[in-house]
């Protein structure tokens, strides 16, 4: 079911009215939470295979690096249209590093990095460049895609990048419990 917003003057709380798709005028319902309460309860699940749903519009994934450091860089195109002619270009590199025992001087920092992020930890960078023309989309994403290339790739590349980024999350941990605070449970 689609859902459009409408602007009311109401309380901050409920500060958005969602409006069912075509009865516009007889069914009505105001958020309980407001405008991000929806948003966040209004994504749809993710679709399997190569093409998933990202709430926004289709992502892809364009192409798969394989590193000399022996991880796998998935590049995804998450470009959106903005208006009829123009076009939101967003490029999302991720790359998944694997949390391993031998990254930690002993097993209680590896156990508490396994449990607040699992098995794998994702290195995700978004370029974007907003209000592109239809007509100049692929040569933008191409001219991202080359940047991140020609700057990012090389540190990404690393052999010690993996133990490094696994341990920075550990220090985050550290300095900021507060955030992890639910997980740590």
């Amino acid at each position: 079911m689609r859902y459009a917003l409408r602007n009311r003057q109401c309380s901050y709380m409920a500060g958005f009215i969602a409006v069912k798709g075509n009865d516009a005028a007889n069914e009505q319902w105001t958020c309980p939470q407001g405008f991000l309460w929806y948003i966040q309860h209004s994504r749809r699940p993710l679709k399997p295979g190569n093409i998933t749903y990202n709430g926004y519009g289709h992502m892809s994934v364009v192409e798969e690096i394989e590193l000399a450091n022996g991880l796998v860089l998935q590049v995804r195109d998450r470009s959106r249209p903005i208006a009829p002619d123009t076009t939101k270009v967003e490029v999302e590199l991720v790359l998944p590093v694997e949390v391993r025992e031998g990254f930690f001087d002993n097993d209680d920092e590896y156990r508490l990095v396994k449990k607040i992020f699992g098995s794998h930890i994702s290195f995700i960078i978004k370029k974007e460049r907003t209000f592109v023309k239809k007509e100049n989309r692929e040569s933008v994403f191409a001219e991202l895609l080359d940047d991140f290339m020609e700057d990012s790739l090389p540190y990404l590349e690393r052999p010690d990048f993996p133990a490094r980024f696994v341990r920075a999350k550990l220090a985050d941990i550290r300095k900021r419990p507060h955030r992890y605070r639910s997980i740590r449970r």
